[in-house]
C-alpha cells in the first residue's frame, strides 16, 4: 500500500533503536506483514534475521580452535539494506487512508523543450542518472554534474543532478534537447528544461563553479590471473546492463603489455589469490600520475593500500599500530567538522589574542592506549573474529561527489578481514560507524579509537558480527579518494557490487567510473 497522508507511529529502525511519534510522510510504501505471502515477506524484509544461540556458541568454538569459520557466505541478507533504502518496522497494521501501490510505470514523457531552454536538467537522487549521463556522454554531449543542491526554473534538485548546457554543446550535430529526453527515458527518467540559469538567493547559478563538466570514461576491468570471478562479473554486469555503455576487459596476466593511455579508469576487482607484480604496480602508478583513475576492491585495494606500496597513502591497521594518534585525530576532525564545532563569537570577534580553541586530541587525552606489544596482541586475536558478510552503518560524507544519491547512513556488506586506516590527504568518503547523540555519556575508547563525549557509535546493522571484530572496525576507512599526480586512486575495502545486489553501495562504484575522470582528475589521459 501507500500512503494518502501523514500518520505518526512507533516502532524499530534499521540500527535496532526504537521510537515513538515518527511522522510518516505522504507516499510511503506499506507491506504488511498480515498476508498470505507473510513468510516470504519476513524473509525478503526483516532487518535481522540472528542465529541461534547454539549455532553461536559451535561457530566461536571453531574460530578459537581452527582460526577459521564454519560460515559460508553472508550472514546479512534483506532488500532494504541491500538497496538502501531507509525502511522502518512499525509496531502497529495499516492506517487509514492509504491505497493500493500503483506499481512502476514507465516515466512520463518529458516536455518538449521550450524555444528559449537554455539547460535540461536530470534529478541525480536516482541512481539512473549516473547512466543517463555515461550514455549522453557516449553520444558526444557534454555533461556537467551539481555539487551543491540548486534551484532554477522552479525546478529544485539535489547535489549530483545532472545539467547539459546548451552553449557546452554548440556543436553538437543533432537535436540536444530531444537527445536529453531520449536518453533519460531510456533510463526511466525523465529531464526538466530550463529557461534560466540564475538560482535564488544563495544558490548556484549557472555560470559559477558548483557545475563540473564530465569527462567521458574510457574504462578497463581488470579479469583473470587470480581476479574473483564473481567481483570481475558482478561489475561487468553493472557496466553492461544497468549503466549500459561500452567497456574494456584486461588479462592480468598480460596487463604490463597493454598500452594503458587507451583507458582513463581502470578498474582491480577483488582477487582470489597472488598479488601485483612490481612491474604492473610502478605501470599502474605512472598510468594515475597522467591523470588516470584507479580503482581497487578488497584484496587488490588491500596490495594498493600495503606499506611496501606507493600507489596510496592508505595503510592497513595492523601497519599503523605505531601511529594510531594521527589516524585517531583525523576522524575526530571529521567529527567536529560534521558537528560544526566553532569557538564562541566573542572568542572570533574579539581583538585580543585569543586562546586555542578545541583541539582534536582534547577528546582523548584522558584515555589510555595499551602499549604497542599489547596492540599487536589484540590485533592478531581481534582479526580473528572478523564478519563473513554483516551489513555494517556506514556514514558518508555527503559534500564528496562519490556519495552522490546516497543517504547519510549507508549499510554496507563487509566481508573482509582488513581495516583500512586514512588521514592527511586521503579523503574518507565512508566510515564504519554512524554517531547517534547520547546525552550525558562520557568519553570513550572503542578499538584504536575515540567516541566523543555525548555520542554514541552505532555499527551493526545486521548479520553476525562478534564484539572483537565491532571493536576493531569502529571508525575503519570503508571508501577512499586520494589525488596522486594529475590522477587519483579510489579503493573501497569490500565489494560495493556484491553478487550485483547490493544497490546502494554500488552507486558508490558507479559515480566512480562515471563521475571520476571529470570530478577527481587534472588533465585527461588522451588515447
Amino acid at each position: 500500500s501507500r500512503t494518502t497522508s501523514e500518520f505518526q507511529v512507533s516502532g524499530t529502525d534499521q540500527l535496532g533503536q526504537s521510537f515513538q511519534g515518527r511522522t510518516i510522510p505522504v507516499g510511503t510504501m506499506l507491506i504488511p506483514n498480515r498476508q498470505p505471502e507473510g513468510n516470504q515477506v519476513a524473509t525478503m524484509l526483516q532487518f535481522d534475521t540472528r542465529m541461534t544461540p547454539d549455532y553461536l556458541e559451535r561457530e566461536r568454538k571453531a574460530i578459537l580452535r581452527t582460526g577459521s569459520s564454519t560460515i559460508y557466505d553472508v550472514t546479512a541478507w534483506n532488500l532494504t539494506m541491500m538497496y538502501g533504502l531507509e525502511a522502518l518496522t512499525l509496531d502497529t497494521g495499516l492506517p487509514p487512508g492509504v491505497e493500493a501501490y500503483p506499481g512502476v510505470d514507465d516515466a512520463d514523457a518529458s516536455a518538449a523543450a521550450p524555444a528559449d531552454a537554455v539547460a535540461w536538467a536530470v534529478d541525480g537522487s536516482d541512481d539512473a542518472s549516473v547512466s543517463v549521463a555515461a550514455r549522453l556522454m557516449e553520444r558526444g554531449v557534454e555533461v556537467r554534474v551539481a555539487e551543491r543542491a540548486f534551484e532554477l526554473s522552479g525546478v529544485a534538485l539535489p547535489r549530483g543532478s545532472l545539467v547539459i548546457l546548451g552553449n557546452d554543446n554548440r556543436s553538437f550535430a543533432g537535436d540536444l534537447g530531444e537527445t536529453v529526453r531520449h536518453v533519460a527515458e531510456e533510463a526511466g527518467l525523465t529531464s526538466a528544461s530550463l529557461t534560466a540559469g540564475l538560482g535564488e538567493g544563495e544558490l548556484p547559478d549557472l555560470g559559477g563553479g558548483h557545475f563540473e563538466r564530465l569527462e567521458p570514461p574510457r574504462i578497463a576491468i581488470v579479469s583473470r590471473n587470480g581476479m574473483s570471478v564473481y567481483d570481475f562479473g558482478s561489475i561487468w554486469y553493472t557496466i553492461d546492463h544497468r549503466i549500459g555503455i561500452r567497456h574494456s576487459h584486461i588479462d592480468g596476466a598480460t596487463f604490463d603489455r597493454n598500452d594503458l593511455r587507451r583507458y582513463n579508469v581502470i578498474v582491480l576487482p577483488d582477487r582470489w589469490w597472488g598479488e601485483w607484480s612490481e612491474g604492473t604496480l610502478e605501470a599502474l602508478e605512472h598510468w594515475v600520475e597522467a591523470g588516470g583513475t584507479l580503482i581497487a576492491i578488497g584484496r587488490s585495494a588491500g596490495q594498493v593500500a600495503g606499506s611496501e606500496s606507493s600507489l596510496s597513502s592508505v595503510r592497513l591497521l595492523r601497519d599503523v599500530l605505531d601511529d594510531l594518534d594521527t589516524y585517531e585525530d583525523q576522524v575526530l576532525r571529521e567529527w567536529m567538522a560534521l558537528e560544526g564545532i566553532v569557538p564562541d563569537s566573542a572568542t572570533v570577534w574579539s581583538h585580543s589574542a585569543g586562546t586555542a580553541s578545541s583541539v582534536p586530541w582534547n577528546y582523548a587525552d584522558e584515555l589510555d592506549r595499551p602499549e604497542a606489544d599489547e596492540l599487536e596482541r589484540l590485533e592478531t586475536w581481534q582479526r580473528m573474529f572478523m564478519p563473513a558478510g554483516a551489513l555494517l552503518a556506514g556514514r558518508t560524507d555527503q559534500k564528496h561527489w562519490l556519495t552522490f544519491g546516497t543517504r547519510a547512513a549507508l549499510p554496507m556488506l563487509y566481508t573482509t578481514s582488513r581495516v583500512f586506516m586514512s588521514a592527511g590527504d586521503v579523503e574518507t568518503a565512508v566510515r564504519a560507524g554512524v554517531y547517534r547523540q547520547s546525552p550525558g555519556t562520557a568519553a570513550s575508547r572503542v578499538g584504536w579509537s575515540v567516541v566523543p563525549a555525548g555520542e554514541a557509535l552505532d555499527l551493526r546493522m545486521s548479520g553476525l558480527l562478534w564484539p572483537e571484530a565491532g571493536e576493531r572496525l569502529a571508525n575503519a576507512a570503508l571508501v577512499t579518494r586520494e589525488r596522486k599526480g594529475n590522477g587519483q586512486v579510489i579503493l573501497f575495502a569490500s565489494s560495493p557490487t556484491f553478487r550485483a545486489s547490493t544497490r546502494g553501495t554500488e552507486r558508490l562504484l558507479v559515480n566512480a567510473m562515471i563521475y571520476g575522470p571529470g570530478l577527481g582528475t587534472r588533465p585527461a589521459i588522451e588515447p
